[in-house]
């Protein structure tokens, strides 16, 4: 099983240089590329079957000191991350309610201009009936 993987030890190797940015999108962009020719029901599945193999990956040639700082540093990603998309949804929701909000007295709006000219144009029937009475 350690054979298995070896390999990504040595994939995942340059994380830990300074070839780390181009490493992460390679590792992207592979990650992007599986996930669109999967059906949507597989994605959490196959994301998760991804993070054990990196998992795997990073246990063999690292102390435990290591390995609880490597695991460390990814918890820390992932709560950064996991923050940010909180605030974005936050803000998205509000900005939703906000817009709704707007649209909704804008209707009010339009609907009370609307009966304004129905008034004007009914009393506009009325009189011009009253003085032509075909």
């Amino acid at each position: 099983l350690a054979s298995v993987f070896v390999p990504f030890k040595f994939i995942l190797l340059p994380l830990f240089h300074i070839n780390y940015i181009i490493y992460i999108k390679f590792i992207q962009d592979a990650y992007t590329y599986t996930m669109e020719r999967l059906p949507s029901e597989t994605e959490s599945k196959i994301g998760t079957l991804f993070a054990t193999l990196v998992g795997f990956a990073l246990i063999d040639g690292f102390t435990a000191l290591e390995q609880n700082s490597i695991g460390n540093w990814f918890m820390l990603v992932g709560q950064i991350l996991e923050t940010n998309a909180a605030f974005l949804q936050q803000f998205n929701q509000q900005r939703q309610v906000h817009q709704s909000k707007i649209k909704s007295d804008n209707d009010a709006f339009e609907m009370e201009k609307l009966k304004k000219m129905v008034d004007i144009l009914q009393r506009e029937y009325e009189k011009l009936a009253k003085e032509n009475p075909h």
